[in-house]
């Protein structure tokens, strides 16, 4: 599990995620939350968290998620990391 922390927020995390909290984290939110196994809770009510905060995440966030937790620079810099090169015309 893949750990971020919130540099830009406040951040709304939207219902069906599957997040990884403190249980001081989850208890906060325990009216937003559903709890799952090893740590891990099911977002049910759109729920936020503010800068400093660190979550979880099984699979990398998407896009929308990453600009909380990473400048535009580091985010630009990550996707041309990934980046898959293009075949030559005629492969």
């Amino acid at each position: 599990m893949n750990q971020y922390e919130v540099v830009n927020g406040p951040l709304t995390l939207p219902p069906g995620l599957i997040v990884r909290l403190t249980e001081q984290q989850a208890n906060l939110r325990e009216h937003a939350l559903k709890k799952r196994k090893n740590g891990c809770y099911e977002v049910i009510h759109p729920v936020q968290f503010k800068n400093g905060e660190t979550l979880g995440f099984d699979q990398v966030p998407d896009k929308t998620l990453l600009a909380a937790f990473f400048s535009p620079e580091q985010i630009i810099e990550m996707q041309n990391e990934i980046k898959i090169p293009t075949k030559k015309q005629g492969e």
